[in-house]
């Protein structure tokens, strides 16, 4: 679904603070910014459940946005962890995804599994960790609080080189322990925005609604 424009002329702060917010502490904030002629409001789906098309989604759940990023070509776990960093959305630069709970992996699931294949996301294990199932810890440093391991067969470091995760379509996105120099096409990217970010978003969202209602 396409971006939709809308033409706010000039948006007086005096008028959105009656409006939406009173004089509470959102103000402080929004007196710092001026918004003048045409803006383009990112509809997101914690509002009104559109985004453009190939977009990062947003989850309500976790205030993060995730996309799934497919080839040209396939890439190992280290590429895919650098081009996850390389990417940006908002502002805020991206990285392999961390699937802490059964809520966020089940969104990620029912919105960016569909396709074939394996899917790099931002686990790993240090070298030195107890095998099969020990040491393992996310990119971001985020408590290793979770998993969604392949039942009753993963994690098993077969051939004893396998310390890194993906998504396994198969599967039905349960996790799979993998090489680092295995290529597959995909990889999952997580953008965590700035707070700031999100209020922004929220006000353009809420303008956008009362517009709809007239």
């Amino acid at each position: 679904m396409k971006h939709r424009k809308v033409r706010l002329g000039r948006i007086r702060l005096r008028a959105i603070r009656v409006f939406l917010f009173g004089k509470g502490r959102m103000m402080k904030m929004l007196r710092t910014i001026s918004i003048h002629g045409t803006v383009v409001w990112l509809f997101f789906g914690a509002c009104l459940v559109t985004t453009a098309a190939g977009a990062p989604l947003y989850y309500a759940g976790t205030g993060h946005y995730y996309e799934r990023v497919d080839g040209p070509a396939a890439i190992d776990w280290d590429a895919a962890k650098a081009a996850a960093e390389g990417r940006s959305h908002l502002g805020q630069g991206g990285y392999l995804a961390t699937i802490t709970s059964a809520h966020e992996n089940g969104f990620i699931v029912a919105n960016l599994l569909s396709g074939p294949g394996d899917i790099w996301i931002g686990g790993y294990q240090p070298e030195n960790s107890p095998e099969p199932a020990g040491g393992w810890q996310w990119v971001t440093g985020e408590p290793w609080v979770w998993t969604n391991w392949h039942s009753g067969s993963e994690p098993n470091n077969s051939n004893g080189l396998e310390n890194v995760i993906t998504m396994k379509v198969l599967y039905g996105g349960r996790w799979n322990d993998a090489p680092h120099t295995t290529t597959y096409d995909s990889y999952m990217v997580e953008y965590t925005p700035e707070p700031a970010t999100l209020s922004l978003l929220a006000l353009g969202c809420l303008i956008a609604l009362r517009r709809r209602r007239r």
